[in-house]
């Protein structure tokens, strides 16, 4: 561990001692840098980058009319209410009216359009994992808790969305505003808008500085909340065990033990937000009054109007906005880098199983099947579960496997079906290897009736037609 690292677990820990305590078998994803986690799924929106970018039109456009409307304001102090002129006030009503009508009809279509790229850009990604999960090998699943699986697919799913959609175009909005807003401050008046600039670095510096802690907090989060479903799915699972094993009051503590962890992470977030939100407002109250300072001796000196100081302070007060929401907004892809991170360790795991290369289907098989020399042992098994294996199965013939829990009956069927591969010798159906044809037709080709009692949400004809 670096100096730096350790300087950030040691500040965190000041924030949740209890964090120090791991969770229920389920590690932290290894960290992934800002950059990448926005290169790994930025291909995911390429069917929705037409109506993302027209999106982004609508985005512009309303900074921009919302600057128009407050220079507006200088015009109604200037010409219509110092000199008491009515004449003016008509145009500058219409002005108004229309602006606002143009700017609702702008944010439908922004609201509206925007929605719809995150949500279908949603769909797409939580199917992809989903896919991917299914093309897992049951033995690769089983390592894993259901209950975490299950909450990477959803919030986390979610957050990814914020990092790659949302969080784009709150920037580009928020990046807008300040950019109008700066650009009006400096045609009033360019000495009162360097001043008013001051507070701009030190808004970054310590959003930066939260965001590091923010972060490591987000990630335990989110590891103890996929640790909280692993604890109620297999609990609920096994229902009946743990009623018959008097076990009740045992899995509620480690249930309230889980929850009272995310508790401890959400309070630490709590605690940091708290602390920033205070020294943001000393910032911005700091800056502003420096510039009413200034602004008040530009008015007494004749360099400013009052329309143009009044204006001024409006566009300093939504300058300082987006200033804090862009600082706010690098907290949140912090937090939400936390879920994409659990995401891409989920992807970058890969099959145990899958097609060969020049792999070929399966054409109407007679049912010849050969096991030759087969041996296997499980991942971390001291002795093989099968070992030089030989049989021969005639198509029509009925072949009866019997021996005691963990003979290696079941193993048979799942090197068959190629949930796994045999570490030595071969299987064959009709005298082609297993391995040499695609795992869609040898699965297609194989019924199939296990032990368990496996029943889909459905109707009895749903569940016998399954397959």
């Amino acid at each position: 561990m670096t100096r730096r690292e350790a300087s950030k677990t040691t500040l965190l820990q000041r924030f949740v001692p209890r964090l120090r305590d791991g969770g229920d078998g389920i590690e932290l994803a290894p960290t992934r840098s800002l950059r990448e986690i926005f290169r790994r799924f930025w291909p995911d929106a390429r069917p929705f980058r037409g109506f993302f970018l027209l999106s982004l039109v609508f985005i512009a456009l309303g900074p921009a009319l919302q600057a128009v409307e407050i220079y507006l304001y200088k015009i109604l102090v200037d010409d219509v209410l110092v000199p008491r002129e009515w004449q003016p006030f008509v145009w500058l009503a219409l002005a108004y009216i229309g602006l606002n009508l143009f700017g609702g009809i702008i944010g439908f279509f922004d609201e509206y359009l925007s929605t719809w790229v995150g949500e279908n850009f949603l769909l797409k990604l939580r199917t992809r994992v989903f896919g991917h999960l299914l093309r897992q090998s049951p033995d690769t699943l089983n390592r894993r808790r259901l209950g975490d699986v299950l909450s990477r697919l959803g919030s986390d799913v979610n957050a990814i969305e914020s990092f790659v959609v949302s969080g784009i175009q709150e920037g580009l909005a928020e990046g807008l505003k300040l950019l109008f807003f700066t650009g009006a401050l400096f045609f009033i008046d360019p000495l009162l808008a360097l001043l008013s600039l001051i507070a701009a670095p030190l808004f970054w510096l310590i959003a930066r500085r939260f965001a590091r802690v923010i972060k490591q907090v987000s990630r335990e989060k989110r590891r103890r909340s996929g640790s909280l479903n692993s604890v109620a799915e297999q609990t609920l699972g096994n229902l009946a065990l743990v009623q018959t094993s008097n076990r009740t009051k045992d899995e509620m503590r480690r249930f309230e033990g889980e929850g009272r962890a995310i508790v401890d992470a959400s309070m630490a977030s709590t605690k940091l937000q708290s602390l920033l939100s205070p020294l943001v407002n000393l910032i911005e109250l700091v800056g502003a009054m420096l510039v009413v300072g200034a602004g008040i001796w530009a008015l007494s000196s004749g360099r400013l109007t009052l329309g143009s100081l009044l204006v001024f302070l409006t566009y300093l007060t939504q300058l300082y906005g987006p200033v804090r929401s862009l600082s706010g907004l690098i907290n949140d892809l912090f937090s939400a880098s936390a879920g994409a991170e659990r995401i891409i360790e989920l992807l970058d795991e890969m099959p145990s199983v899958e097609d060969r290369p020049g792999a070929t289907p399966m054409l109407r098989p007679r049912g010849h099947i050969e096991f030759d020399g087969v041996a296997f042992a499980y991942e971390g098994a001291s002795k093989k579960a099968v070992d030089d294996l030989t049989l021969s199965l005639e198509p029509g013939q009925t072949l009866a496997l019997v021996g005691a829990t963990g003979a290696g009956k079941s193993t048979l069927v799942n090197l068959l079906l190629r949930f796994a591969d045999p570490q030595g010798g071969a299987i064959r159906i009709d005298g082609h290897d297993v391995r040499d044809v695609t795992l869609e037709s040898l699965r297609d080709s194989v019924g199939v009736l296990l032990q368990e009692t496996l029943i889909l949400d459905g109707t009895v004809r749903s569940n016998i037609a399954y397959g």
